[in-house]
């Protein structure tokens, strides 16, 4: 049985309390331009899965439609806090205090894979992918798309790659965090499920524009978002900035969910490989010139990605 964990995010600042200040609008939205685009599409009808260390309680999040455990944990609660954060940087309230996610009006559901102390089972992993395959087909008429986000690492299973599988078939749009080991030329240093082909593997880049220091690298790496210094949400009502792919890929799973809900009628985009070709004509060039092992394709361009809705057509 193959052990999971999640990469080892880097620790910031202290955990925060910003209540008392408007609300943050990290570098991330702004350098993507988001609160121009929630004006198109700010993820409204779109269900994000994220699958991690267990259910937040934080004010600044919206009410989950759907939460399960699958760990030994006796509690379904997030105690590790990064699920809490990963939560907030996909769709944190837009409201006048705390932080804002990229999708604020996106749906989401909590499935802990994770233990408290951050590690897991691949079994369990598997099983959350396939509970929420399972939900999705059950609620796939009150929504008009659905994405899985899981910022966690390990080997290859074949039982999770097959639930991996079963999701795409079930027109999900499934995530994973390429990892925080850096890279060594010649050599992969992507995890699973990051590394499978039926996932989008979501590599961190900085504020700068560079390529996170700590990011995992090799051929598998589909995209690059930000994810260094990253406030977020975390347990107690508190916010803390984080750096690690972890963030990233939430970041990424925001941005699609603005991207599915302004293209209601796109059925080609409403799967991982079909979200991939897409992808691939609407990034900028990060890195060497064409695809490479630390930026993938690019960065997605939210401009070109999230449509204008006066051009929906129904």
């Amino acid at each position: 049985m193959t052990e999971y964990r999640l990469p080892p995010v880097r620790f910031d600042s202290p955990a925060m309390d910003t209540s008392a200040l408007s609300q943050q609008t990290d570098w991330g939205l702004k350098q993507h331009r988001m609160p121009e685009l929630w004006q198109r599409s700010s993820g409204e009808g779109i269900l994000v899965f994220v699958l991690d260390t267990g259910i937040p309680q934080h004010s600044d999040l919206p009410s989950p439609v759907y939460v399960a455990n699958f760990t030994s944990d006796a509690s379904e609660l997030d105690r590790n806090g990064h699920q809490t954060h990963c939560a907030g940087i996909v769709a944190a309230k837009n409201d006048d205090n705390g932080v804002v996610g990229w999708a604020p009006m996106a749906d989401l559901a909590h499935i802990k894979v994770l233990s408290d102390r951050g590690s897991g089972l691949s079994r369990w992993i598997a099983a959350g992918i396939r509970r929420a395959t399972s939900v999705w087909s059950q609620r796939k008429n009150d929504y008009v798309g659905c994405i899985i986000s899981m910022s966690l690492g390990g080997g290859f299973d074949r039982d999770q790659e097959n639930a991996i599988v079963e999701a795409n078939e079930n027109g999900m749009v499934v995530l994973a965090a390429a990892g925080n080991s850096g890279f060594r030329s010649g050599r992969s240093t992507v995890d699973h499920p990051g590394a499978s082909l039926n996932t989008i593997g979501v590599a961190a880049y900085r504020s700068d524009g560079q390529i996170a220091r700590f990011s995992s690298g090799g051929p598998e790496v589909d995209i690059a978002m930000p994810g260094e210094e990253i406030l977020s949400t975390v347990p107690g009502n508190r916010y803390q900035v984080m750096s690690g792919t972890s963030m990233a890929t939430p970041a990424a799973a925001g941005l699609l969910a603005c991207v599915l809900s302004s293209r209601p009628l796109d059925q080609s985009i409403r799967s991982t490989r079909g979200m991939r070709e897409f992808l691939k004509n609407h990034v900028a060039d990060g890195g060497e010139e064409g695809k490479d092992n630390r930026f993938g394709f690019g960065i997605p361009i939210g401009n070109e990605l999230i449509r204008d809705p006066e051009y929906w057509i129904f």
